[in-house]
């Protein structure tokens, strides 16, 4: 049996509670005009009264009394209730039109009842306050008062000429009856005219109303505007302040860090070595919260421009697996990347940010297994994800992992402390993916691992011969060095910026115990490698003259001497910097400026491990 549905009322129009209010708002006047009239009726008849006319005026009176008693109390009952109900509108209005026509009906009544009793003095009254009434009713306008007036002048017409052409003996009007009726319609259009005026007079109200609230809102509107304009000065500013200041406070904080190495590695006190690691972690803490801020700061300012273009994925996962792979390997994660044979139309370098955070937060919250990088087509669009085997996160938690300073507690294990964490790469990749218009979103699973998805628009305008299948092979099972001790190992430096005295990449190398050789420029290297029979263990390369080979040219210029197993490391001074040709050629890595030492060891680690590299195809 179907369940009974309610009827659906139509919603009236939005201007129809006004209109109503009007009406009633203009019921009192009306009520005052028709009483006059009513009491004037009764005493001219009463003047010249007989026992007639008195029980044709008595019984005239009860239903005239009855019908402005009823009129009057929906009026106060109007009045009286709080604002309606949208819906209940239509009904108030129907109300007052059948009380209207009642009104009007009372007088249409009065035309053919009393006016065949009443004397010339009487009948001409009555036709003067019909027209008067008449006349003023016009001016509200409303087709029920139309109508109303309709009423009254089909019983003017039907008494005055109906029934006298029909035969029917009747009384004509007095002789003078035409100038009361004159004097009726002047008092008529002076009522009209009254109404007129008041009306004339609110709408003028309200239009200095709407003149006054008008220049509120301008004036709240400059305000407002100006403090739009100072809030974007101010971020304006910031974001100047902090581009300004970068540089200058980069360079004393990559000293700090320099010196806190320095002084761990000096310090002979067993009871130190704890407050020393303290002051490195807060200085790493201290510079990574400079940087994510920084990055906030520039995104909300507006000052990142998306430039889209096309590009595969297998140079993006270049540029993460060089960064990556090391720290990954350092905490004996697997870091594997699938799906470098797509291409996709967006912008590269807001890509490569976001998937730097997502795959950032995943080996530092993994702890056992890996991680895993991945694309492939879905509705049109490719779906790229970081996987990750960590601890997961509640469900209850997920809506807030996007939020600024926002860490998931980390007690189930002692290695993940808050200084490891600022809660602001998921939140800059939102705020990124935003900028791209590419969904970021986040499932986890408790105890088992989280999954973090970005969609972006697919592109089908790349070669096929350009796409290779990217192998996902794992990384080395375990480091063959673990400790700060790099005893019976050489290491070539090239670059005079590696030699800067005792807190320099070259001095942390000796103090762990490598063979360091070192080399101002190319010349020196070469020149030196055609003497010697040994194969270095690690290259390390820094800036070289501009016009002398550098960078990717001078290590493929040392494996022509020493064999294509060399393991080389290039210093970047841009995030970018080198990464495309580094990627062409195996076991050649990219560790970015500032040299942090645990970023140098994790490299110098991971290369001493390895010979080859573990994606033929990067």
């Amino acid at each position: 049996m179907r369940p009974c549905a309610e009827p659906v009322v139509p919603a009236p129009p939005p201007a129809l509670p006004d209109h109503v209010r009007n009406l009633y708002d203009q019921l009192p006047a009306s009520l005052l005009g028709q009483g006059v009239a009513a009491g004037l009726i009764a005493l001219l008849f009463l003047l010249a009264p007989n026992a007639l006319r008195l029980n044709a005026l008595s019984g005239w009176l009860l239903l005239a009394a009855l019908v402005w008693a009823w009129r009057w109390r929906l009026h106060r009952a109007h009045v009286a209730q709080p604002e309606p109900p949208l819906t209940d509108w239509p009904m108030w209005q129907r109300r007052w039109a059948w009380s209207t026509l009642s009104g009007s009906g009372v007088w249409a009544l009065a035309m053919l009842w009393l006016y065949p009793l009443g004397n010339d003095l009487q009948r001409a009254a009555l036709l003067a306050l019909l027209a008067c009434l008449a006349i003023g009713s016009a001016a509200g306008g409303h087709l029920v008062t139309l109508i109303g007036i309709g009423f009254m002048a089909a019983a003017t017409v039907w008494q005055l000429f109906v029934l006298p052409a029909a035969g029917v003996p009747t009384l004509p009007p007095p002789p003078w009856a035409g100038a009361l009726a004159v004097t009726g319609v002047v008092l008529g259009v002076a009522l009209a005219g009254h109404h007129q005026r008041k009306h004339f007079l609110q709408l003028l109200s309200f239009k200095r109303g709407s003149e006054l609230l008008a220049a509120q809102l301008a004036a709240e509107k400059d305000i407002a505007e100006e403090a739009r304009l100072e809030a974007e000065a101010a971020t304006r500013a910031r974001t100047q302040f902090f581009i300004a200041a970068s540089h200058d406070l980069r360079q004393p904080l990559h000293a700090l860090v320099l010196f806190t190495e320095s002084l761990r590695l000096r310090n002979k006190d067993a009871v130190l070595e704890a407050t020393i690691a303290s002051i490195g972690e807060s200085v790493d803490a201290l510079e990574a919260l400079f940087d994510k801020l920084l990055d906030l700061t520039s995104i909300d300012s507006g000052a990142i421009v998306v430039e889209p273009k096309l590009f595969h994925m297998r140079e993006l996962y270049a540029r993460l697996k060089l960064h990556f792979e090391p720290q990954a390997f350092d905490k004996g994660l697997g870091l594997d990347f699938v799906g470098g044979r797509h291409a996709v139309r967006a912008d590269p370098l807001l890509v490569e940010r976001i998937l730097r955070n997502l795959v950032s937060n995943a080996i530092r919250y993994t702890e056992d297994g890996g991680v895993l990088v991945s694309c492939r087509p879905r509705s049109g669009r490719l779906l790229i994800q970081v996987w990750d085997t960590g601890l997961g996160i509640d469900e209850r938690l997920l809506p807030s992992v996007f939020d600024e300073f926002y860490q998931v507690s980390a007690s189930r294990s002692p290695d993940l402390s808050p200084r490891k964490g600022l809660g602001l790469g998921l939140a800059i990749g939102r705020r990124l993916a935003a900028l791209l218009e590419a969904p970021l979103t986040v499932r986890s699973r408790l105890g088992h691992g989280t999954v973090f998805n970005l969609l972006l628009p697919l592109s089908s305008a790349a070669q096929p011969g350009e796409l290779a299948e990217l192998a996902a092979a794992p990384l080395a099972a375990a480091p063959a060095w673990t400790g700060p001790t790099l005893a019976g190992r050489h290491v070539v430096l090239v670059g005079a910026d590696l030699e800067t005295g005792p807190d320099g990449p070259g001095a942390m190398l000796r103090a762990w115990g490598a063979q360091v050789s070192a080399f101002c420029n190319a010349t020196q290297v070469l020149d030196w490698s055609t003497s010697q029979g040994r194969l270095p263990d690690l290259v390390l390369i820094g800036r070289t003259p501009a016009q002398e080979r550098g960078g990717v040219d001078l290590v493929k210029a040392l494996r022509q001497v020493f064999g294509a197993a060399l393991p080389a490391v290039l210093l970047s001074d841009g995030e970018g910097d080198g990464a495309t040709a580094t990627a062409t050629e195996p076991g050649v890595h990219l560790l970015a400026r500032p040299v942090a030492p645990n970023r140098l060891r994790a490299m110098v680690s991971f290369k001493l491990s390895t010979r080859t590299i573990s994606h033929p195809d990067l």
